[in-house]
């Protein structure tokens, strides 16, 4: 899905309202994105194993993303959701005129006040200063609609101060954005001193805004989601310069059909998975907890005597041998295979990613290890004949390129789309704001899901088993890629909201990849 400009997507927004009959279209754009953001907003307390009585609390502004909130909180109160509406601009006063001649921001603050829902006005930073989460705002998530991507300049007055609240909440609530984070620039991205929400997650309306590829937005936007409003979408708009698109569902589901009813084990792809020495048999462990919970139909681990008893107590559906060191079986005729978590870096290790790379039959996933030991050599990645990934770090894209961390995070995506070009591969580029590039590709994908708990240990062997299990099931290297990014950041989210960022294990990743399948198909509508 393509990023689009801020300003050029508000003028298309104002064109199409302009070319509609009467004021009914704009209400109809609000009541479609409150209903948008509901939806969202309850599948992310079910995420979190919360009732509808933990409740929602939205922080208003003036423009089209106070009414889009306003629109949300009558939705879920009507579906017996607890929810508060906290209100940077004061009530309309009383209708002169036919109500529905009303602006859609001045209608909801009257269904607001004729609900019953909790509504507070506070207009001034003094009234902000008095707020305490014992006010009333004990909702379990917190909803930032105080500046949507009209906005120009830092947060001012009680905008500002309600941003400071919204970033003061306690640890365990998180703050979803509707647009994008008040108080980062809509144009390139940057952030206000002082005065920018740190979101955990922003919900674009219709597409994905281009300020949020920028890195200096990673901070407060969280992971970005985009909510489809098909009344506006428009092939035809412009993408933004930055030659990126975001992975999503609505373009990673054409590639999950349903299963044929008389599916079985045999239709469903077989992995192989190398590595898992005397030394690090735990990588192995995990990436193989990954490929039997990508739906794959079988996975066989060759690994050390050290790592077969823990992959069969782990996952007893695997088949664990301790044949690491013989003679590869690649005569079983696997569908794709994942070579380098727990690999070693000795003799032996080498000679098998050199077997691999000139004798693999299948789609071939060079990872950790695999990786490590070919130093800049990628010229011997040209000895591979079938469809190659490779799923680096910076650190090992810095040696495979023969330059330093620091310069591929300088420019993360010339850094992949060079190395794609280099080893002929499709490259996933690990990091917050994981890439893809594809050979001769002119586009790169960007994930934007995932958070910084999953920074540990065996995250990276969750996602290298994942994509190795997409790719058995027939699914093409980039496909498989982007799926296996998103699928793996959004069970990091989900193991985030359950447990919190800070105590995660790769294994708790792996045990939501299920909920994460399952958020392919969340509803939108």
């Amino acid at each position: 899905m393509k990023f689009i400009d801020s300003a050029v997507f508000r003028d298309h927004e104002s064109r199409f309202l302009e070319g509609a009959p009467g004021p009914a279209a704009e209400c109809g754009l609000v009541a479609h994105a409150g209903r948008l953001l509901a939806i969202r907003l309850a599948s992310l307390l079910r995420e979190m194993g919360l009732p509808p009585s933990a409740g929602v609390e939205f922080f208003a502004g003036k423009g089209n993303n106070g009414a889009d909130a306003l629109a949300a909180a009558c939705l879920l109160h009507d579906a017996g959701y607890r929810t508060s509406v906290h209100s940077t601009v004061p009530f309309p006063p009383p209708a002169d005129g036919e109500p529905a001649s009303e602006p859609p921001r001045d209608a909801l603050f009257r269904a607001v006040r004729e609900k019953g829902i909790p509504c507070s006005v506070r207009e001034t930073p003094e009234a902000w200063a008095s707020f305490r989460p014992s006010d009333g705002a004990l909702g379990a998530v917190w909803v930032d609609a105080l500046l949507g991507t009209g906005a120009a300049g830092a947060p001012r007055g009680a905008v500002a101060a309600a941003v400071r609240v919204l970033n003061d909440r306690p640890a365990a609530i998180p703050v979803l954005a509707v647009d994008i984070p008040s108080g980062l620039d809509p144009a390139t991205g940057a952030p206000s001193p002082d005065a920018t929400v740190r979101a955990d997650l922003t919900l674009c309306m219709a597409c994905p805004k281009s300020c949020l590829a920028a890195p200096a937005s990673r901070d407060f936007a969280g992971t970005v989601e985009v909510a489809p409003m098909p009344e506006l979408a428009d092939p035809g708009l412009p993408a933004s310069p930055a030659g990126l698109d975001l992975v999503g569902p609505s373009d990673l589901l054409p590639l999950f059909p349903p299963l044929p009813r008389d599916s079985h084990k045999g239709t469903r792809g077989r992995v192989l998975l190398v590595g898992g020495c005397p030394l690090y048999p735990g990588a192995l462990v995990m990436a193989a907890d990954a490929a039997t919970r990508s739906g794959a139909g079988l996975v066989r681990a060759c690994t050390s005597p050290a790592a077969v008893a823990a992959i069969l107590a782990r996952c007893p559906e695997a088949i664990a041998r301790d044949d690491l060191y013989g003679e590869l079986p690649l005569s079983e005729r696997p569908s794709a295979i994942l070579c380098g978590p727990g690999l070693g870096r000795d003799a032996e290790a080498r000679r098998i990613v050199a077997t691999l790379l000139h004798e693999t039959p299948a789609p071939l996933v060079l990872d950790a290890d695999a990786l490590s030991m070919l130093g800049s050599k990628t010229d011997a990645l040209g000895a591979c004949t079938r469809p190659l990934l490779l799923t680096p770090h910076a650190a090992e894209a810095a040696s495979l390129l023969g330059c330093t961390p620091a310069g591929i995070q300088r420019d993360r995506p010339a850094a992949a789309a060079e190395l794609a070009r280099r080893a002929n591969a499709t490259v996933i580029l690990k990091g917050d704001g994981t890439l893809i590039a594809t050979p001769g590709g002119a586009t790169l994908w960007i994930n934007l899901c995932g958070n910084p708990g999953m920074a540990t240990a065996g995250s990276g062997d969750i996602l290298a088993g994942l994509l190795a299990g997409l790719l058995a099931q027939g699914l093409p290297a980039h496909g498989a890629a982007r799926a296996a990014v998103w699928i793996h950041g959004t069970a990091g989210d989900i193991a985030a909201r359950r447990l919190g960022e800070r105590p995660i294990r790769a294994s708790d990743i792996a045990d939501a990849l299920s909920a994460a399948f399952r958020s392919l198909h969340r509803p939108t509508a």
